[in-house]
């Protein structure tokens, strides 16, 4: 299980320690993998963060916490994990399940990023955290968090305030994420 260093100030510099891939993993290439993760409060609503207002890439609109892999990173796990702690300072104990984009049961969906000139592909868990509580953004990427149901997802709406989602993929995985979520599906606890 990935942890957060015992000692660990919300958004400093450090680098949290990474644990030992399990043999079976594969290292996460730099530029090339990406990953998202889904977390639900205790109610069932799942975690969105809002991007920053000066981002390059849609700023302002909403989606789940994630980002690029990192060569560093010891695998897709891994990364998933740091990406959720980086943005969140939210501790994932576990992967529930992968959340497949309508492109077969293992998932993975490909985009590319025009102002970079970059392809990636992006793969998306639901992961076990120790707590849903005390989310800490990192400013210099979202500016606001908000846990929301599925209709929230689908108006794009918390009562009269709109949250555009970053775009129709996003949207999508969102939603799958949720059927699956209130589906039961998924391999129980993981560590990654």
């Amino acid at each position: 299980m990935w942890r957060p260093p015992a000692n660990h100030r919300p958004l400093s510099n450090s680098t949290p320690p990474r644990p030992s891939p399990p043999p079976w993993t594969v290292p996460a290439q730099k530029d090339n993998l990406c990953t998202n993760v889904a977390v639900f409060d205790p109610r069932g609503r799942i975690l969105l963060v809002q991007r920053a207002r000066y981002d390059y890439w849609m700023p302002q609109k909403w989606e789940i916490p994630g980002g690029s892999a990192e060569r560093s990173d010891e695998s897709i796990l891994h990364g998933a994990a740091r990406e959720l702690w980086e943005e969140t300072q939210l501790v994932a104990t576990g992967v529930r399940r992968v959340i497949a984009e309508n492109q077969g049961p293992d998932g993975g969906y490909a985009f590319r990023d025009e102002i970079r000139g970059v392809r990636f592909c992006r793969f998306a868990f639901e992961v076990e955290g120790e707590s849903c509580e005390g989310v800490i953004l990192d400013p210099d990427e979202y500016q606001a968090y908000l846990w929301v149901g599925e209709d929230e997802v689908r108006d794009e709406k918390v009562g009269e305030r709109e949250i555009p989602i970053t775009d129709g993929s996003m949207r999508s995985l969102i939603l799958e994420a949720i059927r699956l979520k209130g589906a039961g599906e998924g391999w129980g606890s993981v560590d990654g």
